[in-house]
C-alpha cells in the first residue's frame, strides 16, 4: 500500500452493498481525475462487500474493515482518518459518481483557496441505474435564494444566507460533497451520536467557520431504494432534526435564525405527535403536540393535540360521536365567526367581547344539533338544555380567556386568537356534555 500523499481520497462507507458496490467504485476509478486514492471501509458487511471492493484489481482502493457500528457516521471518520488526500470526497456504496465530478470540484478549490467546501446538484435513479428525477436540487427554492443572493467575499456563498437556507432545509447530498481535510480536522467530523442528520449537523458546522461553494452540475445519481434508513417511517428522523436544530440555537444564532429554528422545532415535534397517533399512542402524541406548541404556537399542533386527546379520553364509540359534535360544531362555529367579524368589522367592537357574542349564537345552533343528532336525546329539553348552557357558559369563559391571552398578551391575530380558541373549547364541551349532559341517555342505550 503506497503511504504517498495524493490530492484526493474519497471515502466509501460500506455495509452489506454487494449489488451496488461494484458499480459505485467503477465511477470513482473512472474519474478524471486520477490523483486519487478510493477508501472503502467496510462497517461489518455479511454479504460479499468485501470481495467486490477487493476484486477491482485498481491500486488506489484499499479496504479498511471494522465491526458494524449502525449508522454511517463512524465509516466516515475511519475513512477520513485514513485519508492521505487534502480534499476528502464522500460517495455512499449505493450511489454513482458522473464523469468529470472529482475534477470540477477540485478545479474549484484550487480556484478558491479560502473556500472549504463545495457541492454539486445530483440527480435520482433506481436499482437499475434508470433516472427518476434529473435534478434533485431543482425545487429547492430555499437554495435558489441562496445563490440569487450572490457570492461571499472568499469566493463562495455568503454565510449568512446559507446558514438560514440550511436551518430550513439540507440541499447538500453528503455523496456531492468535497471538502478540505484542514475544515475536517478544525470542526470535527460526522457526530455518531446522531441516528440521522448527522450530515446536516456537519454542513452547518462548517458553514458556520468557512465558506462553502455549490458547483451547479449534477455529480452523481443518487440512488433511491427500498430499505434504505432514510425512507422509513421512524422518529429517529425528526428527534435527530430537533437535536441538531438545537444545537444550532446553543451556537450563537441570530434573532431571525432562532425564529426559524423554533419553527422547525416546532413542525418535527407536530410530526412525531402524528407518528405517535398512527402507533395508537393517544398520550405519547398529546405530548408531542404540547411541545410543539410550546416551541411555537402552531394550528396544526393544536388540532393533533385536540385530537389526541379526545382519542384518548373517549376510545372508538365516543370518537365518532365526537367526528359528529365536531361537524355540528363546525356549523355553530361557522355562526360564530360571521357574528364576531361582522361586530369587529361594522360595529368596531373590542374582539374579546364581540367573541362572546358569537359564541352564544353559535351555542344555540350546537344544542339543537347534538340534541337531535349526535346523542340523540330522548328526554324533555329541561334536563338537557340547562346542562348544554351551563357547559357552553365554561366554555365562553374559556374562551373569552384563551381570545385574552392570544390577543391581548401575545399579540397574535384575532381570527387565529380564535382558531385556537375554538380548538380547545370543542375538546372541553364535548367530553363535558357526553360526561354529564346526555350521560344518562348513553347509559340507557348501554342497558
Amino acid at each position: 500500500m503506497s503511504t504517498s500523499p495524493v490530492t484526493v481520497s474519497v471515502v466509501v462507507p460500506c455495509h452489506n452493498a454487494e449489488p451496488y458496490l461494484g458499480r459505485t467504485l467503477a465511477s470513482i476509478c473512472a474519474q478524471s481525475w486520477r490523483d486519487l486514492e478510493i477508501i472503502v471501509v467496510d462497517d461489518g458487511s455479511t454479504d460479499g462487500s468485501v470481495a467486490v471492493a477487493e476484486g477491482l484489481g485498481d491500486p488506489r482502493l484499499r479496504v479498511v474493515r471494522q465491526a458494524a457500528s449502525g449508522g454511517p457516521s463512524a465509516p466516515r471518520n475511519r475513512g477520513i482518518a485514513e485519508a492521505r488526500g487534502r480534499l476528502v470526497f464522500f460517495c455512499d456504496a449505493d450511489d454513482v459518481m458522473r464523469p468529470g465530478k472529482v475534477e470540477a470540484q477540485v478545479a474549484l478549490l484550487e480556484a478558491h483557496p479560502d473556500v472549504g467546501l463545495v457541492f454539486t446538484d445530483f440527480e435520482v435513479i433506481d436499482l437499475e441505474d434508470r433516472v427518476l428525477e434529473g435534478s434533485f436540487l431543482a425545487p429547492f427554492a430555499t437554495l435558489r435564494r441562496v445563490v440569487a443572493a450572490g457570492p461571499g467575499p472568499e469566493g463562495g456563498l455568503r454565510r449568512d444566507r446559507l446558514l438560514d437556507g440550511l436551518l430550513r432545509a439540507n440541499f447538500i447530498g453528503t455523496s456531492s460533497v468535497a471538502v478540505r481535510k484542514s475544515v475536517l480536522d478544525d470542526v470535527g467530523g460526522f457526530d455518531p451520536a446522531l441516528p440521522s442528520s448527522e450530515d446536516l449537523d456537519l454542513w452547518l458546522r462548517i458553514a458556520r467557520c468557512h465558506a462553502c461553494a455549490f458547483l451547479d452540475l449534477v455529480g452523481h445519481g443518487y440512488r433511491r431504494r427500498p430499505g434504505s434508513v432514510m425512507h422509513d417511517n421512524s422518529p429517529r428522523h425528526p428527534l435527530a432534526r430537533i437535536e441538531v436544530l438545537e444545537r444550532q440555537l446553543a451556537a450563537g444564532a441570530t434573532p431571525a435564525q432562532r425564529r426559524v429554528i423554533r419553527q422547525w422545532i416546532a413542525r418535527n415535534l407536530c410530526g412525531l405527535g402524528y407518528l405517535s397517533e398512527l402507533q395508537g399512542d393517544h398520550a405519547r402524541a398529546r405530548t408531542f403536540h404540547l411541545e410543539s406548541l410550546r416551541a411555537r404556537p402552531n394550528l396544526q399542533a393544536a388540532w393533533g393535540w385536540g385530537k389526541a386527546t379526545v382519542r384518548e379520553a373517549v376510545g372508538a364509540r365516543g370518537g365518532r360521536q365526537f367526528l359528529a359534535y365536531a361537524a355540528i360544531g363546525a356549523v355553530g362555529t361557522g355562526f360564530h365567526y360571521l357574528t364576531l367579524v361582522a361586530l369587529v368589522s361594522r360595529a368596531r367592537l373590542d374582539p374579546v367581547a364581540a367573541t362572546s357574542c358569537g359564541f352564544v349564537v353559535g351555542a344555540v345552533v350546537n344544542y339543537v344539533g347534538n340534541y337531535h343528532l349526535t346523542f340523540r336525546s330522548r328526554r324533555g329539553h329541561v334536563g338537557t338544555m340547562g346542562r348544554f348552557f351551563a357547559v357552553a357558559a365554561a366554555g365562553m369563559a374559556v374562551n373569552a380567556a384563551v381570545m385574552a391571552l392570544c390577543h391581548r398578551a401575545l399579540g397574535i391575530h384575532y381570527l387565529v386568537s380564535q382558531v385556537l380558541a375554538t380548538g380547545l373549547v370543542v375538546v372541553l364541551t364535548f367530553l363535558a356534555n357526553r360526561a354529564w349532559t346526555f350521560r344518562e341517555v348513553s347509559d340507557d342505550r348501554a342497558r
